[in-house]
């Protein structure tokens, strides 16, 4: 009933941002600031490359679900007559 959160693994970019936080506390040099912040920019880069859209699991079985319910409507209205038609039975896509 209850589901435990997976705790998720760092990967290194994570691990290369908690250093790379840690060293921006500590250093008050100027030209390392500047380093740091090219690093910075340098991992948000690599964050919009790694970062991939994956259609969620959810939404792969309701588009099972309807491609199924439809060639069951579609192989039955074959053998029998029936007077409706299988894209009334569609659950709605959201926004």
């Amino acid at each position: 009933m209850f589901r435990r959160k997976k705790s998720a693994k760092q990967t290194p970019l994570d691990l290369f941002r908690e250093k790379l936080a840690t060293r921006i506390g500590e250093t008050e040099d100027p030209k390392d600031l500047k380093e740091l912040a090219e690093a910075v920019t340098l991992m948000e880069k690599l964050d919009e490359l790694g970062s991939k859209h994956r259609i969620s699991p959810d939404t792969l079985a309701i588009i099972g679900g309807n491609l199924v319910g439809i060639l069951l409507i579609l192989q039955y209205e074959r053998c029998h007559v029936v007077a409706s038609k299988a894209i009334g039975f569609v659950m709605r896509g959201r926004v």
